[in-house]
């Protein structure tokens, strides 16, 4: 498994190294290979983890709160799915949801997870990948829902690439 230092993540998602050392120090941000424990010692990241920091600095860039975008990372790291290469390539936006606990249980919602199963319900922080922003799908997704708190929609794809070139 490839892993990335602190150093890696500034040089190749060009977050500063300052702003990236006070995430992991606030917990918005945690690396997976295992965190710092003192001096000469370093964070290791994995490559969902170097996604993930992309994911969560659009999300803070877009007016996202820290704290919010600390969930929707760490939602993004628990996901259950494992998220390749091809995948990542086909990922043109990403749509987050926060909905009260309960919602969208048992209503097939028309849209597919990476895996290619249908999405029957969401969980209270959940997050759907598309590969093209589908108007349609939106609306759909808004209307079945109407008491979802937040829906925040990112487009990766050019940050995507331009990470994927730096690699």
């Amino acid at each position: 498994m490839r892993t990335f230092s602190t150093f890696d993540i500034v040089r190749l998602v060009g977050t500063p190294r300052e702003r990236l050392f006070d995430w992991i120090a606030r917990g918005f941000i945690e690396p997976s290979g295992g965190k710092a424990k003192g001096r000469g010692t370093k964070n290791v990241f994995t490559l969902r983890d170097l996604y993930g920091v992309v994911i969560f600095q659009a999300l803070v860039d877009s007016g996202t709160a820290r704290e919010k975008a600390a969930g929707y990372y760490l939602r993004w790291k628990s996901n259950p799915e494992d998220i390749t290469e091809s995948d990542i390539d086909m990922m043109s936006y990403l749509v987050f949801v926060t909905c009260p606990v309960g919602e969208g249980k048992q209503k097939k919602l028309g849209i597919r997870r990476l895996s290619g199963k249908p999405v029957y319900s969401l969980s209270k922080v959940d997050m759907i990948f598309l590969s093209d922003y589908n108007s349609e799908v939106i609306d759909h997704l808004l209307k079945g829902f109407p008491g979802w708190s937040e829906f925040k929609v990112l487009k990766l794809k050019d940050a995507f690439e331009q990470l994927k070139r730096r690699l």
